[in-house]
C-alpha cells in the first residue's frame, strides 16, 4: 500500500478482494463540482489513494476498477472537478476517515459480549421466574 496505515487509520482494508467491496459508511460533504459526486465516488478516490499514492491523480484517473475517469476534468477545460481539486478533498477524506467509516473491532465486540454474559444468568432467572408464574 502506497498510503501508509497509519494515515487510514487501517480503516482502509490492505487485502484487494475486501477493498474491493468496501465503502465508506456515512454520507460525505457535497463537493459543489460540476459532476454528481458522492460516497460511491469518495470510496474510489480513497482506494485510488491508498494503492496508488496522493498525489498519483493520473493513475487513480486512468485505473479502471476506480470508475472516475469519466468524472474528472484534464487539461484546460473548465470543469470541476481537476486533480487540485482531488487533492484538497482525499485531504478531507483522510482527515475524516474515522468519522466516515464504522470501525469493526474484535476488542469492542469481546468486551460487549463478556457484559451480555454477566447480564445473560440474571435475563435466564427471571425469564424462567417468569415462565414459572406463568405455569400457575
Amino acid at each position: 500500500a502506497v498510503v501508509s496505515t497509519q494515515s487510514t487509520g487501517a480503516l482502509v482494508p490492505e487485502k484487494s478482494k475486501e477493498r474491493a467491496i468496501w465503502t465508506l459508511d456515512k454520507k460525505t460533504k457535497p463537493t459543489g463540482w460540476d459532476v454528481e459526486w458522492g460516497v460511491e465516488e469518495d470510496t474510489a478516490l480513497l482506494v485510488g489513494v491508498y494503492e496508488h499514492g496522493l498525489g498519483s491523480w493520473d493513475q487513480i484517473i486512468d485505473d479502471p476498477k476506480l470508475k472516475l475517469a469519466d468524472k474528472v476534468f484534464r487539461g484546460e477545460s473548465e470543469g470541476k472537478p481537476k486533480a487540485s481539486h482531488l487533492e484538497t478533498r482525499s485531504e478531507y477524506l483522510l482527515k475524516n476517515l474515522p468519522k466516515l467509516v464504522t470501525a469493526k473491532s474484535p476488542s469492542k465486540k469481546k468486551k460487549k459480549r463478556g457484559k451480555e454474559e454477566k447480564t445473560s444468568p440474571a435475563k435466564s432467572s427471571s425469564s424462567g421466574a417468569a415462565a414459572a408464574a406463568g405455569r400457575k
